[in-house]
């Protein structure tokens, strides 16, 4: 699957780029708990609606 990324995911993945390390990886972090709430939340209004 290919996927045109706009002129701001680009700048993101540079900006992601130019971190050193150790930011890198407290970024990672961060979105992986966000992606991890995001998933909680969803999952729980999805039960709620049976």
């Amino acid at each position: 699957m290919q996927y045109e990324l706009s002129a701001e995911e680009i700048q993101h993945i540079e900006k992601y780029r130019d971190l050193l390390p150790e930011f890198q990886a407290a970024l990672d972090k961060q979105v992986q708990a966000l992606f991890e709430l995001q998933t909680q939340i969803m999952k729980e209004t999805f039960e709620s609606m049976k």
